[in-house]
């Protein structure tokens, strides 16, 4: 079965460089893993929408929950995939707000809005780097 998380978190002051390093390693971590994906950074918050296998993606959002680059991780939604995955050729795509408002709606959804839906209507809105990250 096939899992998938959104979740939104700031970014430590200390680790805005290591957006790059995160990236890289989520590539080459996830296609061993079987994971699926696109990280979203504003400037000051991420979001990461993730799917794959039930038990990595829960693992994986244990070890983002511990990891000190992540201030306040929050889960917006999660759930089964139901048809098929949204990322499937991207081990992790990267995509970079053009402001820090694009983020907002995610932030301060509430349970009864789709924080997938939300993520796709801002995709088309970002630049997307789907397997290079921009010099």
């Amino acid at each position: 079965m096939l899992y998938r998380v959104v979740y939104l978190s700031f970014i430590a002051p200390e680790a805005e460089k290591s957006v790059a390093e995160i990236v890289g390693h989520a590539r080459l971590n996830n296609e061993r893993l079987a994971v699926t994906g696109i990280l979203v950074f504003d400037g000051l918050r991420l979001c990461q929408h993730l799917e794959g296998p039930t038990e990595v993606v829960l693992l994986l959002m244990e070890r983002i929950r511990v990891d000190p680059r992540h201030i306040q991780p929050e889960v917006k939604e999660h759930g089964p995939v139901r048809f098929a995955r949204r990322f499937g050729d991207w081990p992790m795509a990267y995509a970079r707000c053009r402001g820090t408002d694009d983020l907002n709606e995610l932030q301060h959804c509430d349970p009864t809005q789709s924080a997938f839906g939300l993520l796709e209507l801002l995709l088309p809105r970002l630049d997307l780097y789907p397997t290079t990250f921009p010099d």
